[in-house]
């Protein structure tokens, strides 16, 4: 309604804003149900043909934020595969090998295997496929129970989930979280051996020596670790975590676990091929969203162009 009334002025400045702002609404009300058939085309290569199914989606918390960071781990009734890298907040996965298995995606980090949504799930039944189904590409957003957050060899998670938690801070050397919960929870902090915590303060007041909370060890990979547990009471409360890093000590699996994770899940028994494969996935997940709105956008203008430059048109409200 704004673009018409803009274009409804005798004004060059204002028929053209008037004339983007219609044709923006156009072209984007239009094209954006078109972004999974531009993704297929990216998504497929030459050596992938259309007859290999896809599933992709956002990867959330609880608290519906976005996981930019971890591993994914898969596990189907013959084996397990993981871990495979998450390179931004979208997973994507050729799933041929899962059709016809139930499927289990875990969130692989910290020697835990957070459960997620897709648990026990027919890949076929998920993306409601059938036998002759081709170009499949299906979209299932992955949200993973009980992690806050995961970074470098340092996982939080909690146990009920608060109600609302926000991490404002999160480095090697210092996490500031801000917790509001109707009832007691348990806080946990998994870290690689790689650091140290130093202190660990909740609402200013220092809980004392931290090994009084330790709870367990675990092994990731070729990686050793251990997790800490201290209760957070009901209400709003701060929680602040100073730690060392040693930069000597390697904090993310070595990569020939995920070299070999990938791998066996794309089907490559070379490495040049393998690399094709992951640059092109790294590619669409980086660049497709970015790449189809600047077209959208490049549509737009040259729509708005042709109709803000005809100078007889007059819009009669």
């Amino acid at each position: 309604m704004l673009g018409l009334a803009l274009m409804a002025i005798p004004f060059r400045i204002a028929r053209r804003a008037g004339a983007f702002l219609i044709s923006f609404a156009l072209v984007f009300n239009t094209a954006l149900p078109l972004y999974i058939p531009f993704t297929k085309m990216l998504i497929y290569s030459e050596g992938k043909g259309a007859e290999t199914p896809i599933i992709f989606g956002n990867v959330i918390n609880m608290a519906k934020e976005p996981l930019y960071i971890g591993y994914i781990g898969l596990e189907y009734p013959g084996g397990y595969v993981g871990p495979l890298p998450v390179y931004s907040s979208v997973y994507i996965v050729p799933v041929a090998k899962f059709l016809q298995q139930n499927l289990t995606i875990y969130y692989d980090v910290c020697g835990h295997q957070f459960y997620t949504n897709i648990s026990k799930e027919s890949i076929t039944k998920l993306c409601k496929m059938d036998s002759e189904t081709t170009a499949a590409l299906c979209r299932v957003d992955m949200m993973v129970y009980g992690l806050i957050e995961y970074k470098e060899g340092i996982a939080l998670h909690a146990m009920p989930f608060p109600k609302l938690i926000n991490v404002s801070t999160f480095t090697s050397n210092y996490i500031e979280v801000y917790t509001d919960s109707d009832v007691e929870y348990g806080f946990y902090i998994s870290i690689v051996d790689g650091y140290t915590i130093k202190s660990l303060r909740i609402d200013g007041e220092s809980v004392g020596d931290i090994s009084n909370f330790f709870k367990y060890k675990w092994y990731w990979y070729n990686l050793n670790g251990k997790t800490y547990n201290i209760t957070i009471p009901v209400g709003i409360h701060k929680i602040e975590i100073e730690l060392y890093r040693d930069a000597n000590s390697a904090v993310e699996p070595d990569e020939i676990y995920v070299y070999e994770a990938q791998s066996s899940l794309l089907g490559y028994t070379n490495a040049p091929g393998l690399l094709d494969e992951i640059t092109r996935v790294m590619y669409i997940d980086i660049i497709g969203a970015t790449l189809y709105t600047s077209l959208l956008l490049s549509i737009s203008a040259g729509l708005a162009n042709l109709l803000g430059g005809v100078s007889r048109i007059r819009v009669i409200l």
